[in-house]
């Protein structure tokens, strides 16, 4: 073989290398894009149980609380009895409002089925901003305060009786 030979051979061995590296490249590229696209869709779904969980916490606690007050407001004075009422209707309101907050229009099956491409990426973004946002507003600290005081005037109202 002569020098030239040799020169082309080389060449050809550093092209193939190239384009398996390329090539390689390209794959774990697109790996590593499908491992992040599942972990996304899993935190996703972690998101959704978490928000379902806490609005079902929040509608349990108001149901709690409204049956409480009707228990303990039968006995009490008409100035109790009025604060119970007016209570015992935010806590209704909060809990409609938990239960809108968390209606959505999707199953979690259509979520896990998600295959990774570039439309299943938007709508999982889509999916996570609007989780965000859900979280966000059932941690709203109106409804603590409407807890607190229904709190407050159960304590009054069991001291009196």
């Amino acid at each position: 073989m002569d020098t030239d030979a040799v020169k082309t051979a080389i060449s050809i061995l550093s092209a193939l290398v190239a384009v398996f590296g390329a090539v390689s490249s390209y794959q774990i590229r697109n790996q590593t894009r499908r491992d992040t696209f599942e972990s996304q869709r899993d935190s996703v779904l972690l998101a959704i149980a978490d928000s379902d969980n806490r609005a079902a916490y929040l509608v349990l606690r108001a149901e709690t609380v409204i049956d409480e007050l009707a228990r303990l407001s039968r006995e009490a004075s008409a100035a109790h009895t009025d604060e119970a009422s007016r209570l015992t209707v935010s806590l209704r309101e909060i809990a409609n409002t938990v239960v809108d907050i968390v209606r959505r229009d999707l199953d979690e099956q259509r979520i896990e089925g998600l295959q990774y491409s570039e439309s299943a990426l938007a709508e999982l973004r889509r999916l996570t901003r609007a989780e965000v946002a859900i979280t966000k507003a059932l941690r709203n600290e109106s409804f603590e305060l409407v807890y607190g005081r229904a709190a407050e005037l159960c304590a009054k109202l069991r001291a009196t009786t």
